[in-house]
């Protein structure tokens, strides 16, 4: 709830700010003048963003021994977003996401392998995405202002390095091995804290499981290669909003490559940011970049609609979605499957 209330004063702050220097009726009145065909485009791109990794989950969950239903999966993707959304640096919606999938008998180990592989995945597209759009245009992407340019450079480097320690989580054994080690460390100097023991044999095995896992991911390449495209294709449809939006203004300059590259940029630069959601970060950035692809006259208009789609409506929508599924008392089980060994 305190982070949902500090999620809701951020917003407030943000647009206080951006918009006591603005004229309401000249932004009411370029809203108004949006093409709505392509509006309703860009909330298809937000559905599609929420399938694909509905999608991928079913998938990486089959591979790891459960049948599951799409069903479940999508109250899984929901659950993520609403509490990345709301929590700083985007931390809180992961693990809330084991806990649904623990409450469907997924153990937490399996749990904790699909997260590392899925954010690991969706990172490598985003570098990827990115990349391409460095290549195609780096002089347009690196010309708004020295601040854009270093939060993107960073964010970049950032991100490299976060896939390959995950990748090292996953998939290198003397590191889960180090990591076991110094928790052990860590809960035998917590003199106050019985049954050590106990613990200790507990997070044994629970690595132990999490290596099986992670086994089976490294075993089967298939893994990789659907992980990929599925999450290639999700990130793409939340970026290729901005296109959309774009072409709501009745503008065609800019290739949705183009504009999907700046978005990627966005995204890399503001999750530096450790504010729920990257409120802030996020609408600041989207505003320079706007301000070089609409024109001074159109590019808070263009944020605001972008905004309110790709990221407020998403939000809006899994809270909504997420309450149901999470206080459904009946839902469809998942089943083990006899394709995997773990």
């Amino acid at each position: 709830m305190l982070s949902a209330i500090i999620f809701i004063i951020l917003i407030l702050i943000t647009y206080f700010f951006i918009f006591h220097n603005y004229d309401i009726n000249d932004l009411i009145t370029s809203l108004k003048a949006t093409n709505p065909w392509f509006v309703i485009m860009a909330v298809v791109c937000v559905f599609l963003y929420l399938f694909f990794e509905s999608l991928f989950l079913k998938r990486i969950i089959y591979h790891l021994g459960y049948k599951i239903g799409f069903y479940n999966t999508f109250g899984y993707v929901l659950t993520e977003k609403y509490f990345s959304a709301i929590t700083p640096s985007s931390m809180g919606g992961q693990p809330v996401q084991m806990l649904e999938m623990h409450r469907d008998k997924i153990g937490i180990h399996i749990g904790s392998v699909i997260v590392l592989l899925n954010t690991m995945m969706y990172k490598v597209a985003l570098v990827v995405i990115a990349t391409i759009g460095f290549i195609l245009y780096k002089n347009e992407l690196f010309s708004l202002n020295l601040l854009f340019n270093w939060l993107v450079l960073i964010g970049y480097l950032t991100t490299i390095f976060v896939i390959i320690l995950f990748g090292l989580l996953i998939y290198s054994p003397k590191v889960v091995n180090g990591l076991e080690r110094f928790l052990k460390k860590i809960i035998s100097k917590l003199k106050f804290l019985k049954k050590q023991e106990q613990i200790s044999q507990k997070i044994s095995k629970s690595l132990k499981d999490y290596q099986r896992c992670a086994k089976i991911t490294k075993e089967k390449p298939i893994i990789f290669l659907e992980s990929f495209i599925l999450l290639f294709f999700q990130r793409f449809f939340i970026l290729a909003v901005s296109y959309f939006i774009y072409r709501a203004f009745g503008l065609s300059g800019f290739h949705i490559w183009e504009l999907i590259a700046f978005q990627a940029c966005i995204t890399l630069g503001s999750d530096l940011i450790p504010t729920p959601g990257g409120v802030m970060a996020n609408e600041g950035l989207v505003l320079v970049a706007n301000q070089f692809i609409y024109g001074e006259t159109l590019a808070l208009s263009a944020m605001l609609l972008l905004r309110t789609i790709n990221f407020y409506l998403l939000v809006l929508i899994s809270a909504i979605l997420y309450f149901a599924f999470h206080h459904l008392k009946r839902r469809p089980a998942v089943k083990r499957v006899e394709n995997s060994s773990n």
